[in-house]
């Protein structure tokens, strides 16, 4: 089974107990963030609405690019991957 990061955004370093990175090992990002959760149930109370979908200020990247895991646009992880929890800043 592949081993991945999370990287996990300031403002909810302390639901990690101040961890920035997490690695664990799962094949697919919906199966990392699964883990994380039942490592850390108050990350899934801020990245989670109540349907269970990614709230909207959020995303998470692997590779650059967005993945919606929770919305039926899973991607299988290789070994090393890393997935970053990114949250959205916006201004006027």
């Amino acid at each position: 089974m592949p081993s991945v990061s999370i990287f996990i955004p300031t403002l909810l370093h302390d639901c990690t107990n101040g961890q920035r990175r997490l690695r664990l090992e799962a094949t697919t990002a919906h199966d990392a963030l699964k883990q994380l959760f039942e490592r850390y149930p108050l990350l899934k109370v801020h990245l989670l609405d109540k349907e269970g979908k990614l709230r909207p200020h959020l995303v998470i990247l692997s590779e650059g690019l967005p993945i919606k895991p929770f919305e039926g646009s899973d991607i299988p992880l290789s070994q090393n991957q890393e997935l970053h929890i990114m949250q959205a800043v916006s201004g006027g």
